[in-house]
């Protein structure tokens, strides 16, 4: 368990834990010493079971590369795909920390070419968008993100509420396997992200309290 900003919303709480219980195994060790940790960052901390039994794989990550428990867990989602650079970024200053500045780059987005109908995502075409001489919802939603230079949450464009953003979100949806469209904020707002941002397990992040000191390493 880890302790988090108390202003933080339930949904990014769990959004947090969900990562949390996925990067906390051993399994996601192995991963890290493989594919994250550099011959002199493994040479360092000697056995990966052995490590892994006093460090545990936050303590690892933390022991290597510094930084809070909260940032470590991010950094490990990111460093073994089970975020993107997008998400890593948008939770990262969610819980006060830098986003490095590189995280952000153009090819962690989508583009949407409006006078072709094609919706791509890092080099490959992922949607075809039949177009109309009167823009439909589902073009009025990807041109709107376009617009704003695909940044993960924007104004929902549609002048007909939140009942009419999730029917368009829902068609827009549609065959999409790499992202996901999301209605939030009450039908305010429209949100994307990739599909590995999946969510089914129960929340155990809990935010901190005054007086509660940050724990030095998962249990």
């Amino acid at each position: 368990m880890i302790w988090v900003p108390a202003d933080l919303s339930s949904s990014v709480i769990q959004e947090l834990n969900e990562l949390y219980l996925r990067v906390r195994n051993f399994p996601t060790a192995s991963l890290c010493w493989n594919r994250a940790f550099l011959p002199e960052e493994r040479n360092r901390l000697g056995e990966l079971r052995k490590s892994y039994a006093e460090l545990g794989v936050i303590g690892m990550w933390r022991a290597l590369r510094g930084g809070s428990p909260i940032r470590a867990v991010l950094d490990i989602g990111r460093a073994i795909g089970l975020i993107d650079c997008i998400q890593h970024c948008r939770l990262t200053r969610e819980v006060r920390e830098e986003c490095a500045p590189d995280m952000l780059s153009d090819s962690c987005k989508p583009i949407w070419n409006a006078s072709r109908g094609e919706l791509s995502f890092r080099g490959q075409l992922i949607r075809t968008i039949r177009l109309r001489a009167i823009p439909s919802n589902v073009q009025r939603i990807l041109d709107a993100f376009e617009r704003a230079g695909w940044p993960d949450t924007t104004q929902n464009p549609l002048p007909y509420g939140s009942r009419q953003l999730r029917d368009s979100v829902r068609s827009l949806n549609t065959g999409l396997l790499q992202i996901r469209f999301h209605s939030v904020a009450g039908g305010r707002q429209i949100r994307w992200m990739t599909s590995a941002s999946s969510r089914s397990t129960p929340a155990e992040i809990r935010p901190e309290t005054k007086g509660k000191n940050e724990k030095s390493r998962e249990q």
